[in-house]
């Protein structure tokens, strides 16, 4: 091939290279509406975690110390477990920060499941009260942050 035909060519190619980039750029966030749809079950494990945290403090006295150990051990993988796949769940970038702040909550949250554990390990009562007050502490911040993300998912949504 000649010069002349290659600059046409090249032209037309970078065109379309350009066309497809831009239109590839705006499909590449997820939708709020997926968004809302993949955070259903996180929601639901979210709240199942709150409810077996309740009854692991509410059970805690007639427990012995390798129990409630056990117990919150448990209670910590699950919230790890939550934490991932809200970290890895795709928003759109406006709700990015809270999503985030979502995160960092229940994050908080679960080293005070660790926290428990361990004091529970150690047979050390002030700690593991410590950490439940703390848990207790941190428990309205989820709330306060998930109402908020879950407001802000709505609103896109809709």
């Amino acid at each position: 091939m000649t010069t002349r035909r290659l600059l046409p060519l090249a032209a037309l190619l970078a065109t379309v290279a350009l066309i497809g980039a831009g239109c590839g750029s705006s499909s590449d966030e997820p939708s709020a509406s997926d968004a809302q749809s993949a955070y259903s079950s996180i929601r639901t494990q979210i709240s199942g975690l709150g409810d077996s945290i309740g009854g692991a403090i509410v059970g805690a006295r007639s427990q012995t110390d390798v129990q409630l150990a056990d117990a919150f051990a448990q209670l910590n993988d699950r919230a790890q477990a939550t934490v991932e796949r809200l970290q890895a769940l795709e928003v759109p970038d406006d709700l990015r920060d809270e999503q985030q702040a979502l995160s960092d909550a229940l994050d908080r949250g679960t080293a005070d499941l660790a926290d428990i554990a361990r004091a529970a390990r150690a047979s050390d009562a002030d700690a593991a009260k410590a950490a439940a007050q703390q848990l207790i502490a941190d428990s309205q911040q989820i709330r306060d942050t998930r109402a908020t993300f879950e407001r802000a998912l709505n609103n896109a949504a809709n």
